[in-house]
């Protein structure tokens, strides 16, 4: 379980030796933002982007949800489920998603 939305909506990993989320992990974990593509603006709802979870300082695979006002956006970690927020002015916690992330399914 990675996620509990409520008793009706929760997100969970499911494990078996051909999963794709360690191979997720390995290569979010080596995003780094002075050398990862900014993101192009003006971000729009349905954008899938790296982002920085202020929580844990890690890079995820996101999608955005809505925008917010004064440059925030809402976000949802597509591989976990959990919905955070982001500047999108601030380069260092949002960036373009690598070509090679997206070849795995959300």
């Amino acid at each position: 379980m990675t996620h509990v939305v409520d008793g009706r909506q929760f997100y969970m990993r499911v494990l078996d030796k051909n999963a794709s989320y360690a191979k997720i992990d390995k290569l979010m974990s080596k995003l780094d933002a002075n050398s990862a593509e900014e993101i192009q603006k003006p971000v729009l709802k349905g954008t899938l982007c790296a982002v920085k979870n202020r929580a844990d300082g890690k890079w995820y695979r996101s999608k955005v949800l809505a925008t917010l006002g004064k440059g925030f956006m809402e976000v949802m970690f597509i591989d976990y489920g959990m919905v955070g927020e982001v500047n999108v002015d601030d380069s260092t916690h949002i960036r373009k998603l690598p070509a090679n992330a997206l070849q795995f399914e959300p």
